[in-house]
């Protein structure tokens, strides 16, 4: 099987050399203008992958979107969020109707795409698998570090999919799948848009100085981590107003993620190798920590507390502050409940249907908790996991 891979950067080159070495044939593609790695690579004509996975892989590389779909019935797209409306209008040229797309990371996108292309399924993704970088070699050479491999993927179909799309994700992943009942839920359910911004807010000379620390256990300090937890909160409380209450803290989603048991955020921050294999911040304030994380996640969430009558205070102050700092209008590029076609004052009903969802409580009686995190990895033996949350 091929699969196709929009985006070249370190979740695409990790996403090919993971696939390759489990027998799969991949294809990338990158868009124009953000071809740096796509070109070296070319030249190179191999992906070296460090650390947590090894080797040397031979991924076709394309400049041709036509070869691309061509090639796959399959196609992720592992671009930032902030690359989703174009990779849209090109998919949108093609029938796709017996393809699966797939987003790393879904950030709220299941109404956009579906409205966008017509697809066999839409599924999405609420982190990558991995923790990874690109980087350069002694020799000039592009290769990805794979820091760590997460333990478990959760992901979500955009309504409803047959068994056969399931398992074929089941393959094409190599960490077991904990599958939501709808992206909704999938997408409230990630802890980056919680993380990321109090730390380039709270670090900012730091990052303009391009000063040599860890991002994880230097700028995570215990004062950041409160604010991640009080952000936190605020994430869970606009779950629960839309009935999904069997939800995961930030913590919990860590711990599970890496296979530890730590009782303090700090302390995770901290003491997990995974995070902390290399010094080296953000390159800027409008890295995807800010200009992804803050329009993509604060702001549909910000959005969705004030229909619901949430409030949201710590991720309201982080959006103004970063629209202050970045000059940007985050809430009016990012995704509001304007952008699924729906009021300022959405009800819940309306909010779960533009969403194809449906709350905990019509969830089948089969589905499992994911609040019994410690029984988790004895249930996830397989290949791919068939749990629903």
């Amino acid at each position: 099987m091929t699969i196709g891979i929009i985006g070249v950067g370190h979740v695409g080159c990790v996403l090919a050399a993971d696939l390759e070495s489990r027998g799969f044939q991949t294809t990338l593609w990158a868009a124009p203008g953000h071809r740096k790695i796509f070109d070296q690579l070319v030249k190179q004509k191999h992906l070296d992958a460090t650390e947590a996975m090894t080797g040397r892989f031979y991924p076709t590389l394309t400049s041709s979107f036509d070869k691309l779909i061509q090639s796959t019935k399959v196609i992720i797209v592992a671009v930032p969020t902030t690359g989703h409306s174009v990779i849209l209008e090109e998919l949108a040229k093609y029938d796709l109707s017996q393809y699966i797309v797939i987003f790393i990371s879904g950030n709220f996108v299941g109404p956009v795409a579906a409205a966008a292309i017509n697809t066999k399924a839409i599924v999405c993704t609420s982190r990558s698998p991995y923790t990874s970088r690109t980087e350069e070699s002694n020799t000039g050479e592009i290769r990805v570090r794979v820091n760590g491999i997460k333990r478990r993927l959760e992901v979500a179909s955009f309504g409803q999919v047959e068994q056969p799309v399931r398992d074929t994700l089941g393959q094409i992943f190599s960490v077991p799948l904990i599958w939501y009942s709808n992206t909704l839920k999938l997408d409230l359910a990630t802890n980056h848009g919680v993380v990321h911004p109090p730390t380039m807010l709270s670090n900012i000379g730091a990052i303009k100085s391009k000063a040599n620390l860890f991002f994880y256990c230097d700028c995570m300090t215990a004062e950041v981590c409160s604010l991640i937890l009080a952000a936190d909160k605020e994430r869970l409380e606009v779950a629960a107003a839309l009935g999904f209450t069997d939800m995961e803290d930030v913590l919990q989603m860590f711990n599970a993620d890496y296979g530890t048991d730590y009782s303090d955020l700090t302390m995770f921050m901290q003491r997990v190798d995974a995070l902390n294999k290399r010094p080296g911040l953000p390159s800027s304030l409008q890295a995807r920590q800010i200009s992804q994380d803050i329009p993509f996640w604060c702001v549909p969430v910000a959005s969705l507390g004030k229909a619901l009558g949430v409030q949201t205070p710590v991720i309201d102050g982080w959006i103004l502050s970063s629209m202050c700092v970045n000059q940007v209008d985050y809430r009016k590029v990012g995704r509001t409940l304007q952008s699924f076609g729906l009021r300022d004052d959405a009800s819940v009903e309306e909010i779960l249907k533009v969403f194809k969802a449906t709350d905990d409580s019509n969830r089948h009686p089969s589905s499992t908790h994911l609040h019994h995190s410690k029984s988790l990895g004895a249930m996830l033996t397989s290949n791919y996991s068939t749990l629903v949350v």
